[in-house]
């Protein structure tokens, strides 16, 4: 099976899951932070800077894929571990002409989210705003 049927597959498999979440009453006020697992699947396109012409800009773009998992584990603070490539497309002006190569990229963050560290941890809160600081690898 090439990866692409692959990527479907497990794309579809995770799609069809049913997912059912645990509430705690609104009203109860003694709700507090769990330490919890995240899970991230993310597919769309890469575009690569090249020497391309302006006119094969759009034989630059390529598909790619990325998942990561993540710890957190205080209400302010978390880590996230990834792991992202596919396929990128190059261009030589030159010559003209597109080459293809695949590409694997790893990573590593801390994770900060700032709403809670300002405004204390909220289980209602419908959006926080992170800082993220970290290192990665690409080859």
């Amino acid at each position: 099976m090439d990866f692409k049927k692959l990527l479907l597959t497990i794309a579809v498999v995770l799609a069809s899951t049913g997912i059912s979440v645990a509430q705690q009453s609104k009203s109860d006020k003694s709700v507090e932070f769990r330490p919890n697992w995240n899970l991230q699947l993310q597919g769309g396109a890469s575009y690569t800077l090249g020497e391309a012409k302006r006119s094969e800009l759009a034989k630059l773009m390529s598909p790619t894929a990325h998942l990561s998992a993540g710890y957190k584990f205080h209400h302010m603070l978390g880590v996230r571990v990834g792991v992202s490539g596919w396929q990128s497309k190059g261009g030589a002006v030159l010559v003209g002409q597109t080459y293809k190569f695949n590409h694997l990229q790893g990573s590593a963050d801390l994770m900060l989210d700032l709403t809670s560290a300002f405004g204390g941890f909220n289980h209602r809160r419908v959006a926080n705003v992170y800082l993220f600081a970290g290192v990665g690898v690409v080859g």
